[in-house]
Order: C-alpha cells, then sequence, then structure tokens
C-alpha cells in the first residue's frame, strides 16, 4: 500500500487494488479508471526544507522564535523599545537569518541534489540487474505497441513529449512495477521473503559504499586535517595549532565550540571572523580569558548560592538596610568618575570602602577590546574572587558583578557577550531576593532607596 501511495494513487484506490491483488495474486496493476485513482500530488517547495529560502527569499519571518533578545534587553524602556521596535527587530531578524542559514549549509545547502537523483536512479538499474529483471524489461520494451506507448497515464492525462515516449521512461515504469509486485508484494505475502532479503542486501551494500563527498558542494575536510593534526603531534610530540584546528571545521563545529566557552559570535560575519574570535580566545590557555588570572586558580564560595543569607545587621530591611559602598576612581583618560556598589552576601562589612582600589585588571583580548566584567562565567568570577557585589551599568543597562579593579572603563571598547545566557545563569540583573529591599545609596546612612528589578 505505501508503495501505491508514493507512486500516485489516492488511499481508497491505493487499498481497493490491493485487496484485489492480494485476492487474486494478480501479476499486473491495472484499473478501468487510472484518472479517478490518482490522487493530488503535493510538491514539495524549497521553502519547506530550507528555513533560510523562506527568510532570504520570502522574507516571511512568521512563527520564527527569537533566540536573540536585542530587541527585548532590559537595558531599555518601553517607551524606547516603540521608538526603536523596526531597528531592533531588524537586528534580530538578521542574527536569526545568518543562524538558518549556517544550518542550511550543513544539512541542506551542502548537498547536490541533481547528484542525489542521479544516485538513486543507478541504484534501481543496479538493483535490477541483481535480480536479473533488467534483461526481461529491456525485452518486454522492444516489443510495446505504439497504443500502449502512447497511452493513458495513471493520473488519467495522455502521454505526450518525447521523454514519456522515449524507452528510458518506459523502463523506469517497468521497475517500479517489479518492484511493486515482485518485491514489495511478495513481502506483504510472507514474512520470509527471500527476494526482501537480497534486495535488502544490495541495498546495504550499494548504499554503504557512497562517499558523502560524491554529492556533497561543501566538503568537510575536517577529519582529514583532524587526523593528519594528530599525526603531526606524534611524530613531533607537540599541539597543532589553535587557528590550524579552527579551519578545520564545519561553521556548526565552530559554533559549539563558541557556545562552549560560553563566546558570543554574533559579531562575526564570515567564517574566517569567527575564526579570528575564537583563535584569540583559545590561544591562551594558562590564563582566564581577558585576564592574567590563571585558569587552575581556587574558587571563592558561591556569592549567589540561595542558601546564603546577608548579615543581620545589613540585610535589606527597613530596620537593617544595605550599606552601599562608594568608588571614586578616574576613568583612563582622566576623567572623574563615581560608582555606587550594592554589596553582596559575601560583601565585608566596613565603615568606610572595603577594597584595595586596584589599578585596573582586565587585559585585551580580540582586537583590542577588553570581556566586561558582566560577560564572565560564574565560575570565572568564584575565580576572580567575585563577593556578590554589584554595579548598576550604563552599557549593560543593569546590575553586573563588581570585583575590585574589574569594572568598566568608559574609555575602553568590550566585545558582546549573550546577556540572555548571562540573566539565566544569575550573573547580571538584581538577585530576586534583593528586590523591594532597601539600601542607604549615600554615606552617613542617608539617600535611602528601594531597590528595583
Amino acid at each position: 500500500k505505501r508503495f501505491l501511495l508514493a507512486w500516485g494513487y489516492a488511499p481508497k484506490a491505493a487499498m481497493k487494488l490491493m485487496k484485489a491483488m492480494e485476492k487474486s495474486g494478480a501479476k499486473g496493476m491495472k484499473s478501468s479508471s487510472p484518472q479517478n485513482d490518482c490522487r493530488n500530488l503535493i510538491p514539495i517547495l524549497p521553502e519547506e526544507f530550507s528555513l533560510s529560502y523562506r527568510l532570504i527569499m520570502m522574507r516571511d519571518f512568521t512563527g520564527i522564535v527569537d533566540d536573540y533578545s536585542v530587541k527585548n534587553y532590559e537595558m531599555y524602556t518601553p517607551e524606547q523599545k516603540k521608538q526603536n521596535d523596526t531597528y531592533l527587530k531588524t537586528l534580530s531578524n538578521i542574527n536569526m537569518t545568518r543562524d538558518a542559514m549556517d544550518n542550511d549549509e550543513d544539512f541542506v545547502c551542502f548537498t547536490n541534489w541533481t547528484q542525489v537523483g542521479c544516485i538513486f536512479n543507478d541504484f534501481i538499474r543496479q538493483l535490477m540487474v541483481e535480480l536479473g529483471w533488467d534483461r526481461i524489461v529491456q525485452q518486454q520494451i522492444r516489443n510495446v505497441p505504439d497504443n500502449v506507448r502512447r497511452g493513458v497515464r495513471v493520473d488519467g492525462s495522455r502521454v505526450k513529449r518525447d521523454f514519456q515516449l522515449s524507452d528510458v521512461n518506459l523502463e523506469y515504469q517497468a521497475y517500479s512495477h517489479f518492484i511493486s509486485q515482485g518485491i514489495l508484494f511478495d513481502m506483504d505475502k510472507t514474512s520470509d521473503s527471500n527476494i526482501a532479503r537480497k534486495a535488502a542486501a544490495f541495498m546495504k551494500k550499494y548504499f554503504s559504499s557512497i562517499n558523502k563527498e560524491s554529492y556533497s558542494f561543501f566538503i568537510d575536510n575536517a577529519k582529514k586535517k583532524r587526523h593528519a593534526s594528530s599525526a603531526s603531534t606524534e611524530t613531533t610530540n607537540s599541539q597543532p595549532a589553535i587557528p590550524a584546528i579552527l579551519e578545520s571545521m564545519s561553521v556548526k563545529e565552530l559554533k559549539h565550540v563558541a557556545s562552549t566557552h560560553a563566546i558570543d559570535i554574533r559579531g562575526c560575519v564570515e567564517k574566517k571572523d569567527i575564526i579570528g574570535l575564537l583563535s584569540s580566545i583559545l590561544g591562551v590557555d594558562s590564563c582566564i580569558r581577558g585576564t592574567k588570572v590563571k585558569k587552575a586558580s581556587p574558587m571563592v564560595p558561591d556569592p549567589i548560592d540561595i542558601s546564603l543569607e546577608y548579615p543581620r545587621e545589613r540585610n535589606g530591611t527597613y530596620a537593617n538596610p544595605y550599606h552601599a559602598y562608594i568608588l571614586f576612581k578616574e576613568s583612563k583618560n582622566g576623567e572623574a568618575k563615581a560608582r555606587i556598589i550594592k554589596p553582596g552576601k559575601l560583601t565585608p562589612i566596613a565603615d568606610d570602602y572595603p577594597y584595595e582600589r586596584r589599578t585596573p585588571q582586565l587585559v585585551p583580548v580580540a582586537h583590542g577590546n577588553y570581556r566586561h566584567v558582566a560577560s564572565f562565567t560564574l565560575k570565572e568570577l568564584r575565580q576572580l574572587g567575585w563577593d556578590g557585589a554589584m554595579y548598576n551599568s550604563q552599557s549593560v543597562g543593569t546590575w553586573v558583578p563588581f570585583i575590585d579593579g574589574y569594572d568598566s572603563d568608559p574609555d575602553d571598547a568590550y566585545e558582546t557577550f549573550d546577556r540572555r545566557n548571562a540573566h539565566r545563569s544569575g550573573v547580571i540583573g538584581l538577585p530576586l531576593d534583593d528586590i523591594n529591599k532597601v539600601m542607604y545609596s549615600m554615606p552617613e546612612k542617608s539617600g535611602l532607596v528601594v531597590l528595583k528589578k
């Protein structure tokens, strides 16, 4: 029945014909009114299997989940979101389109579908040879009378045009009948079909010998290059260069590497840009990226652990408000700045500023930019000594971790990072247990404010 449906028969007609064949053991598929037995065939359109085609060629973004929160960032007020909605939506659509293109390159666009069709055609011909049916078909074709060759097709239309009248078309029409009756019909009759086992064995042998590169537009040489790199390391006893390894990867693999290391690559336009960014980040193995701190450094206790509590004497209630600390500093260009710091659960209690006032500790990464303290993972922040203190960053638009010497400078340029992920991990944004708590924002227990999300 499945084959009859694939061949174009309507469900009722396929069931009727199948039962007739089971009853009579007929060796032919005949119908008095084939045009009534044919179902309407639905074409497979490119936008149905290629998401990037729909986004690029049809400009259709309906139903697409916005994985990029650029138009939902908390740094924007409702008025700003409304005013800049078109611009922000365009940025988000561009990011989603690029992701769709990368995905299609790995799963759809790399495939030479014309070559795939040729492989399937060759398989059918080779299967017929294997089963010895090709000679029978060729002999029958030579004896086909004109009234059959020019007869009515299954869908009721009259045969016309050169290909439909050709021996090649008749050959494949005959092969389809052999497959349906000689293989599939025999499988329906018995669960132990010898011809089915023989066909299955040949199918497995044939397709296992097909090289993926024979039908691919984009050939991924990653495995070859990795093997070569591996051989090189065995002989030279040294690690292959990071850029060489990244060059051998597909875009999908590079995105996975970036995701694993929490690296935001949305600013990269081409594959070479991704490789450049990852190389600059992963090429230094001993230190936490963007710092001078060793990766093996121990971690301080987790300052956002929900089981921890603030000191009773400064727990954010009206009776015992938080006491903000004020950091007075100069930017790298000598401009005076003042930063209000909300203490964390592990921040030392002091009447004055509790930190050393260290000089800037961040080191530049790709293109001379710096990592913003908000881009660090919780593990990295704990290795840097984060006690849970936070400040309200104007560039990020929300509360971010404060670590002495690692706060941002208005004169520095910072690389982009995944703010949504940082929010989910609890690294940025006002902690839930701090909402509606109160804090003295100025010295001498003055400037009482209520903390809002």
